[in-house]
Order: C-alpha cells, then structure tokens, then sequence
C-alpha cells in the first residue's frame, strides 16, 4: 500500500467521526453517549516506550498529554515528544527528538491519531524538520495501550524512508 494512500484512508478516518457528529447537531435527537470502553473521558497522561522497526532495531521512547475528545464524541487532540535512539543499519541516524500535535480518533478500544512533527534535525530515515506523524492504538486494559506509530515527509522531499516504532503506552 503505498504512504500517500494511507495518508488518504488516516485523513477520512479522522474526518468520519467529525461530519458523523455534524449530522447529529442537524437533528433534534441527543447523540448517543460514547460506551464506556476506555475510551479517554478525561485528560490523560501517557508514557510510552518500545523499539525502531528497521534493520537495527534501537530504542525509543516518548510522553504524551491527551484531550479528551471534545472536537465531537471521539475526536480530540494529542501533544507530545518522542525520542528515538540513533540507528547503525545501512545509513547512520543520529538520536531523534521530536514534538507533536495530532487529532485522535477513538472508537471502542482503537485509536487512530494523525499531525505534524518538528523533528530535531534531518537524516536519511526523515529528510526534513517538518514531518507527519500516524499512529494506531489498542486498548490492552483500561491503563495499558499497544502503538504503532509512523513518521514520515509523506513524499514531500527526497528519501521517504520514514520511522516505524511498536510501542507499549502506560496510561495514567
């Protein structure tokens, strides 16, 4: 599958449950209430820690503040910072630090966020400061998440390697 068209299906899957709750606003009736599936129904802290996805793998780890979703029922904002360790494989990355800001989309146990993110300088695997960040969670339990998250240029400077990291969040 190729990046731009999952940028296309994270981009809809984002904007779904937004023109889901403007329909609601349209009618007399009061939308349903979200399940209490551990769906974030406040804000919350996360810690996160896991590891880089290419040849070598290297270490990573990060720290989010999520809103509760307050954009409609399910979508909301996440801010965070994330650092990954330097990598050895074919090109040499340095150790990476970057800061987000994405839009989340939950629905039961899942959670799909999408934003850009300042990287701290440029390298092979991300070729420009100002990236995009796509990530997907599960519910483990009510405090423990898995994460898969992806940063990439999106194809809008040369080398779109790109970053993929499997994380475990703790949720406080």
């Amino acid at each position: 599958m190729s990046r731009q068209r999952l940028t296309v299906m994270a981009t809809m899957s984002l904007i779904g449950p937004l023109l889901g709750s403007a329909a609601w606003a349209q009618s007399s009736e009061q939308p349903p209430a979200p399940p209490d599936l551990w769906l974030p129904s406040q804000n919350v802290f996360e810690l996160q820690a896991g590891a880089r996805l290419e040849f070598r793998a290297s270490a990573t780890a990060g720290a989010d503040f999520e809103l509760a979703p307050f954009i409609s029922h399910f979508v909301g904002v996440r801010l965070g910072a994330s650092w990954c360790g330097s990598s050895e494989d074919r090109r040499y990355s340095p150790n990476e630090f970057g800061a987000r800001a994405q839009l989340t989309a939950s629905w039961w146990r899942f959670e799909l966020a999408f934003g850009p993110i300042l990287l701290e300088h440029e390298d092979y695997y991300n070729s420009s400061h100002l990236d995009l960040a796509l990530s997907a969670d599960a519910a483990l339990s009510q405090h423990w998440r898995a994460r898969f998250e992806h940063w990439s240029n999106a194809g809008t400077s040369p080398h779109n390697v790109g970053r993929n990291m499997a994380l475990l969040d703790y949720r406080f």
